[in-house]
């Protein structure tokens, strides 16, 4: 479905119909913002068929992607998220890592563009200790410093199911680079 965001009831309605087989949801540059992204997450929270949805540059922070969240945490489709370009802090990263501690679906997260700090790379790290189907999380043009670096590094150290974790552009010195670079090459700096 890639339809403009014009009314939040045409999306619950195409999405929400039963036995709806719609896979792949597209509202990129929409502007849906926090309360689009909330009519999302109650669609998704039943929806049986949407394995990827891409809500790239919609102006969604903190709030949105804490909905988001609270939807995957029941959800079993959806298999790809892309929330880059949006405005989602460390609140609204550690929201998305409580649900990657329970979500058994969700194989890629893209999070680059945004304004996650080292608390929201923290939470991520976290989530990736316990959480076995997410293979590539992208981080990269956040505000991740050498701290939120150091604990995704560690974090796959436990993790094996992670093929690519994408850092590039944030706030990491060159000597972190060159350390963390040397210790994982899924790490991508």
């Amino acid at each position: 479905v890639d339809t403009p965001f014009a009314d939040e009831g045409l999306l619950k309605a195409v999405l929400g119909i039963a036995g709806s087989t719609v896979q792949e949801v597209e509202l990129r540059g929409r502007q849906i913002g926090d309360q689009g992204a909330q009519a999302v997450a109650e669609v998704l929270k039943a929806n049986t068929s949407v394995t990827k949805l891409s809500l790239w540059k919609n102006q969604i922070g903190d709030q949105g992607a804490g909905d988001l969240a609270d939807a995957l945490k029941v959800n079993t489709t959806v298999t790809g998220l892309y929330l880059g370009g949006n405005q989602i802090g460390d609140q609204g990263a550690g929201d998305l890592a409580d649900a990657l501690k329970v979500n058994t679906t969700v194989t890629m997260l893209a999070l680059q563009e945004n304004q996650i700090g080292d608390q929201g790379a923290r939470d991520l790290a976290d989530a990736l200790k316990v959480n076995t189907t997410v293979t590539h999380l992208r981080l990269g043009g956040n505000q991740i410093g050498d701290q939120g670096a150091r604990d995704l590094a560690d974090a796959l150290k436990v993790n094996t199911t992670v093929t690519e974790l994408s850092l590039s552009a944030n706030n990491i010195s060159e000597d972190v680079k060159q350390q963390l670079k040397s210790q994982d090459a899924r790490l991508k700096l």
